[in-house]
């Protein structure tokens, strides 16, 4: 379709930008501007919950990312690696679980008895050369909820299976993992043992926000409010699986597109100057006003009645 051709030329325009950008500055290209929500009066501000994520993030500069998808209660494994749409992901949680509430009133997925999240955490976005932050275009106000990083369509994903978190796992081996996936992180020595309670689990829940311990709870409250008009099937929140990027690459196709040797896709190859002209004439034609329309009802009947034809003398 349009959009997704207008989209991907988009995208392979700011690629090529950034590209540039980064070879003739010492910082790269500034990816921080378009990581930023342009500026609105307070009124027009889309109203969020204050998300810490950002900012336990940006501390050690870990670069998260979160992508939230609602699922069937078994996970299919070629779509969950194989992402043939646009990835949207946020760069915080409350980004992600903000998108994952407007789907949760329209998917009949999302209000099943078993409904399911699926959230994949990638880290150091800044590094991933596909990512592209588009919060600056979303409009103003939209950017403070969503925070999204778009990265193009048929993607496939890798992930530390070994970090997986579930829902349904005991608290002892939820801790086990939590653990490993600071390690993942590359916190700094000695970071868990400053954390409050001692768990690993909440050393990550710390970092990641306090959504995320609400989340692994089942906590219905994030997803249905008093004001909503619809109840889910069950009382407790979704289950939900966690997964953890290892590596992220388009295919070879989609890869071809983003090479600098390939032709822009609005890189329109001009048309033949005789074509060229008729086409302007055409337009000229069907955007001039006709002169009967512009004279007086007098004046255009006077001009009908010169135009016809004299009687021979």
């Amino acid at each position: 379709s349009w959009l997704v051709f207008s989209i991907m030329g988009a995208l392979q325009l700011l690629h090529r930008a950034k590209r540039k950008l980064a070879g003739e500055f010492g910082d790269g290209f500034p990816l921080g501007v378009l990581a930023t929500t342009p500026a609105c009066p307070h009124e027009c501000r889309v109203h969020t919950p204050l998300d810490p994520t950002a900012s336990a993030s940006d501390r050690f500069g870990l670069g998260l990312m979160f992508r939230g998808l609602w699922v069937p209660p078994c996970v299919d494994e070629d779509r969950a690696r194989h992402q043939y749409s646009f990835n949207s992901f946020s760069r915080t949680l409350g980004g992600a679980l903000f998108v994952l509430n407007q789907y949760a009133r329209v998917l009949p997925l999302a209000q099943r008895p078993d409904w399911h999240v699926l959230l994949l955490v990638g880290r150091n976005w800044t590094n991933i050369p596909w990512m592209m932050p588009v919060q600056l275009f979303t409009g103003s106000g939209v950017g403070e909820s969503e925070k999204e990083l778009i990265a193009p369509p048929f993607m496939t994903l890798s992930f530390e299976d070994h970090l997986e978190l579930n829902t349904s796992m005991p608290t002892s081996e939820l801790d086990m993992r939590a653990h490993l996936v600071l390690e993942w992180l590359g916190l700094p020595s000695g970071w868990e043992a400053c954390s409050t309670k001692g768990s690993s689990l909440n050393t990550l829940g710390t970092l990641l926000g306090p959504a995320f311990m609400k989340l692994m709870a089942q906590s219905v409250d994030l997803f249905v409010s008093p004001e909503d008009d619809w109840v889910p099937s069950c009382e407790k929140g979704p289950s939900v699986t966690v997964r953890f990027i290892s590596s992220m690459d388009p295919r070879p196709a989609v890869r071809r597109l983003f090479d600098e040797r390939e032709r822009p896709l609005f890189a329109f190859p001009p048309g033949r100057p005789e074509k060229r002209r008729t086409a302007k004439t055409l337009r000229q034609a069907s955007c001039a006003p006709s002169v009967e329309s512009k004279l007086t009802p007098d004046a255009a009947s006077l001009s009908s009645r010169s135009r016809q034809p004299r009687d021979s003398e």
